[in-house]
């Protein structure tokens, strides 16, 4: 969905990161049963222990940015 190097933190208290993955997921229920998927469960270990400061930051899909910018 987008990819790019990061360059300079403009605003915010974040420590930036060196790679930022942005997923689409269907639905927060695809995205839970990905993260309690069983057969998955030695990957996810990997994810976390394989970068500092690991999160996630789920987001709604917006169509339309109409009322967001109002």
């Amino acid at each position: 969905m987008a990819l790019g190097k990061f360059r300079e933190a403009v605003t915010g208290d974040m420590k930036p990161r060196t790679v930022f993955i942005v997923v689409e997921w269907a639905s927060k229920e695809a995205f839970d049963s990905y993260c309690n998927d069983p057969q998955l469960a030695d990957l996810h270990l990997h994810r976390i222990n394989g970068t500092e400061h690991y999160i996630w930051h789920l987001f709604d899909k917006l169509e339309d940015l109409r009322p967001v910018l109002k």
